[in-house]
């Protein structure tokens, strides 16, 4: 996997739990059109594998009545072997769209929310003037295992 550093202003919009319910979402935070179909993949790919391995996001199979989220039986490494072997050159912006759909962990959204999330405007301002360093905060704040 690639190493991205998430925290840089190039990413930091992907952590904001108001911007990214979909992979389409990712994407289009993050492409500015200067990269290759291959780059694009192989970061979006990294950056969704810290987001599941730190347990920031899961995946969502089905959703019922709005309220409920059936977590994927999928591990991580399967999730992003499963949306890998979709993703080819020939793929289109509505199969982008469907492929995975994501929910923010309930202690990310709670954390944000204590810290004064409740809509936003400048995440990276909110960020910088509540949160400090999100990396940091990210790894004290995630459940222990």
């Amino acid at each position: 996997m690639k190493k991205i550093n998430l925290f840089q202003k190039t990413y930091i919009d992907i952590l904001c739990p108001l911007y990214t319910e979909n992979l389409w979402h990712i994407i289009s935070l993050i492409n500015n059109n200067q990269i290759s179909h291959n780059e694009l993949k192989t970061t979006v790919l990294s950056i969704l594998n810290y987001l599941l391995e730190n347990k920031i996001l899961f995946v969502i199979d089905e959703i019922i009545d709005n309220k409920t989220f059936i977590r994927s039986k999928l591990n991580k490494d399967q999730t992003i072997q499963f949306i890998d072997s979709k993703w080819n050159e020939k793929i289109d912006f509505m199969d982008l769209y469907l492929l995975a759909w994501f929910r923010f962990e309930d202690w990310y959204i709670d954390g944000l929310t204590k810290k004064g999330l409740v809509s936003i405007k400048d995440w990276q301002k909110f960020v910088a003037k509540e949160i400090g360093d999100l990396e940091k905060w990210i790894n004290n704040n995630k459940p222990k295992e």
